[in-house]
């Protein structure tokens, strides 16, 4: 991209108060009327971004000059982040993942289509250390908290509470969760054993596991991205139970067709690349 950010002029910017000013590429240059000139049928052509190609092989491969690389990401919206949006190879897709996707997710299911109330995740109320002499209620389930299984005997600390998708993901797991009740046991600044005040609910939210719900434990990377109905149309997380026709997306099928979907682009057409670049250069520097 560095060829291509040279056709572009040099500005002095401004990016506090202050009177200080920098020099800075000038990219906001506005060339869209002369894009919608061209869009037409006879401009472009498609073509299919194989595993490992780089941009400028891609040039070279369709213009016999690496030169014009820069035209892929102008003309497709979905690398309009220069290459950090160019599809990944396997090998860098599996390592994005791995390291992206590295957390514990337990996650409370309805596992019928009356879907309750009760494994709901409740937004928790921040709590002051005098928290026993307030009047009123305690909920307990956020982040830095420990949580223990109640079977396995297994614990974890609280990284994220997601209330949308009802789940919860861990790092410092110790032991193996499974589809049982998992609760807090430790809070900081929180007595869990007492609560002094009469008029204090201490509330030690659970995601319980019964005959009408169940507990979800995975590796992040195979965890819910969001759910889908048979018709591949996205819908929300209370839509979703075991018995229905509704699917989960994994974060790693999500990235994969993600990763996917970047691999075809749209291309200028061999005829009018050269006259292309000309025009838009001089159109960007006017």
């Amino acid at each position: 991209m560095i060829n291509f950010f040279k056709s572009f002029p040099i500005i002095q910017y401004a990016f506090v108060d202050d009177g200080t000013t920098i020099t800075s590429v000038d990219i906001n240059r506005n060339v869209k009327a002369y894009l919608d000139e061209i869009d037409n049928a006879n401009a472009y052509l498609y073509y299919d971004i194989k595993n490992g190609t780089r941009p400028d092989q891609v040039s070279m491969e369709l213009y016999n000059t690496p030169v014009y690389y820069w035209t892929f990401f102008l003309l497709n919206r979905q690398l309009l982040n220069g290459l950090h949006s160019w599809p990944k190879t396997y090998y860098e897709l599996e390592n994005y993942i791995n390291q992206h996707y590295s957390r514990t997710v337990i996650t409370n299911f309805s596992r019928t289509t009356e879907i309750g109330t009760d494994h709901l995740i409740q937004q928790p109320i921040i709590v002051t250390p005098n928290w026993q002499n307030v009047d009123g209620e305690v909920k307990i389930f956020a982040a830095g908290q420990t949580v223990e299984g109640s079977i396995s005997g297994a614990t974890g600390i609280i990284d994220e509470v997601d209330i949308d998708m009802n789940r919860i993901f861990l790092t410092d797991v110790t032991g193996n969760f499974q589809d049982e009740t998992i609760s807090v046991i430790e809070a900081e600044g929180i007595d869990l054993s007492v609560a002094t005040n009469p008029n204090m609910t201490l509330e030690l939210k659970s995601m319980i596991s019964t005959s009408q719900y169940r507990v979800s434990v995975e590796d992040e990377k195979v965890a819910t991205h969001h759910y889908i109905d048979s018709n591949g149309m996205k819908i929300s997380r209370t839509n979703f139970s075991d018995d229905t026709s509704t699917f989960q997306v994994t974060n790693f099928e999500y990235e994969h067709e993600e990763n996917d979907s970047k691999s075809k682009i749209r291309v200028l057409n061999p005829a009018m690349v050269r006259t292309f670049a000309t025009k838009y250069k001089k159109l960007i520097n006017a």
